[in-house]
C-alpha cells in the first residue's frame, strides 16, 4: 500500500460524468483506491491495522461511540419560562392511520400536531418533510391540522430535506413560509390512482374467478381484471383529487389555478427551480427554517422543543431485543451481500402495494423522488 499525499477534492471528485469516471479509472489501471487518492476522496493508502497502529503510537484514549454520545449536551433546550418552537420531523411514505418512525401516518403525525396545537407555549412549529408523498387522505388529514395551527395564530414553517414530493408538498403548502435546499426534489404536483389486479397471474398457473354479487360493486376483487367502467369512475376521482391539488397549492402559494397548472401535471423541479417558479419562499437549512419560523413569531428568545412519537412498551422492548440479537451474532457469520440488496431491490419495488394503504386508493406519490432511511 502507498501513503502518497492527495490531491485537492473538486467537483468532478464528488460527481463526475460517466465519461470523467472512465477516464480516472484507466488512468489509475481499474483501481478503485488509487482512483479515491488521486481524485483526493481518501489523505492516504493504507491497511486498517496501520491506520489503527497509528493511532494507538499518539496515545490516543478509545471510546465506543454510545458512551462518546451520552457525553453531548442535548441538541436543544427546553425553559419552562421561554416561549417554544416545535420541531416535528416526519420520514417516509405517507401513509393512513398511525405509523411507525419509518413512515408519516396520518393519524400519528397529525397527533404530534395536536400536542402543539394544545400546547400554550408553543408559539411556532416547524416541519422537518423528507417524504415522496403517498396517501392523498392522510396527506389532506395532515394539512388540516397545519390549517388549525394557523387558525389559533401559530406560525407553521416546513424545511424540505432531500426529498419533500407530491404528498409532501400538498401538506407543505398549507404552510406560511418553507425552506428547502438547492437540490431538493419537490413539487410533482400530481395524483393517481392505484388497484391491484392479480387475475392474470392467476390465470398463468389454472385459477379463474367467477361468481355473482348482490350489485356490480359486490364483486370488485383483485382475483379479477379491474371492470372498465369501474375504471372511468375511478378516474373521475383522480380527475378531482387533481383539481384539488391545484387548488390546495393555488390558496397556499397565491397564484392562480392556470399558473399552478402550468409547473404542476406531475414534474418534479429542485429547489433552485421551485424558488424561481414560486412553489418555495427560501433555501436554507433546518436552523434557518427555525430562524424563520421565530421572525415570524416575533420571538428573540425561545428553545426548541422536538415533538415526537412516544414508543408502546412493546415496540421498546421489541428494539431491544433486536439490538442485543444484533450484538450477539456470531463474529464469523456472513451474508451474501448481492443476495440481500436483490431482496431489499424486490421490498422496495413491491412496497406500493404491500404499504400504501389510502382508503380510495389515490396517491399523491413522487415515484422517481428517493429518501435514504
Amino acid at each position: 500500500m502507498s501513503d502518497c499525499q492527495h490531491t485537492n477534492i473538486n467537483k468532478q471528485s464528488i460527481s463526475p460524468t460517466l465519461e470523467q469516471l472512465k477516464q480516472s479509472l484507466q488512468e489509475s489501471n481499474g483501481d478503485t483506491a488509487l482512483y479515491a487518492l488521486n481524485a483526493g476522496l481518501v489523505d492516504q493508502l493504507l491497511p486498517r491495522y496501520k491506520v489503527v497502529a497509528s493511532l494507538e503510537s499518539e496515545k490516543y484514549k478509545w471510546v465506543n461511540y454510545q458512551r462518546y454520545q451520552s457525553t453531548l449536551p442535548a441538541l436543544y433546550q427546553t425553559s419552562i419560562d421561554k416561549p417554544l418552537i416545535a420541531l416535528i420531523h416526519g420520514q417516509g411514505e405517507i401513509l393512513n392511520g398511525s405509523q411507525t418512525s419509518n413512515a408519516i401516518g396520518g393519524d400519528s403525525f397529525s397527533a404530534l400536531l395536536d400536542k402543539a396545537l394544545k400546547s400554550p407555549q408553543i408559539k411556532a412549529v416547524v416541519i422537518r418533510l423528507d417524504t415522496p408523498g403517498g396517501s392523498a387522505f392522510a396527506s389532506e388529514k395532515i394539512r388540516q391540522h397545519i390549517l388549525d395551527l394557523k387558525s389559533a395564530g401559530k406560525k407553521v414553517v416546513v424545511s424540505m430535506a432531500s426529498t419533500s414530493a407530491s404528498g409532501g408538498y400538498w401538506i407543505a403548502s398549507a404552510t406560511r413560509s418553507y425552506c428547502s435546499f438547492p437540490s431538493t426534489l419537490t413539487g410533482s404536483i400530481g395524483i393517481f390512482g392505484l388497484f391491484a389486479s392479480a387475475d392474470k397471474a392467476l390465470n398463468k398457473i389454472g385459477i379463474y374467478n367467477d361468481g355473482v354479487g348482490t350489485s356490480p360493486l359486490s364483486t370488485i376483487t383483485p382475483a379479477r381484471a379491474l371492470d372498465p367502467k369501474l375504471a372511468d369512475i375511478m378516474q373521475i376521482g383522480i380527475e378531482r383529487g387533481y383539481q384539488q391539488f391545484l387548488t390546495v397549492v393555488s390558496e397556499g402559494r397565491n397564484m392562480s389555478l392556470q399558473q399552478v397548472d402550468a409547473i404542476a401535471q406531475g414534474r418534479v423541479w429542485t429547489g433552485d427551480d421551485a424558488k424561481s417558479l414560486g412553489l418555495v419562499d427560501e433555501l436554507g437549512d433546518l436552523k434557518q427554517a427555525i430562524s424563520s419560523a421565530a421572525s415570524l413569531a416575533n420571538l428573540e428568545d425561545y428553545n426548541v422543543q422536538p415533538i415526537k412519537v412516544a414508543l408502546s412498551a412493546k415496540q421498546q422492548f421489541l428494539n431491544e431485543v433486536l439490538t442485543n440479537g444484533v450484538k450477539m451474532s456470531p463474529n464469523g457469520l456472513s451474508l451474501n451481500s448481492s443476495l440481500i440488496e436483490s431482496f431489499f431491490d424486490i421490498k422496495a419495488q413491491t412496497s406500493l402495494l404491500t404499504r400504501f394503504n389510502d382508503p380510495k386508493g389515490h396517491y399523491l406519490y413522487c415515484p422517481m423522488c428517493f429518501i435514504n432511511k
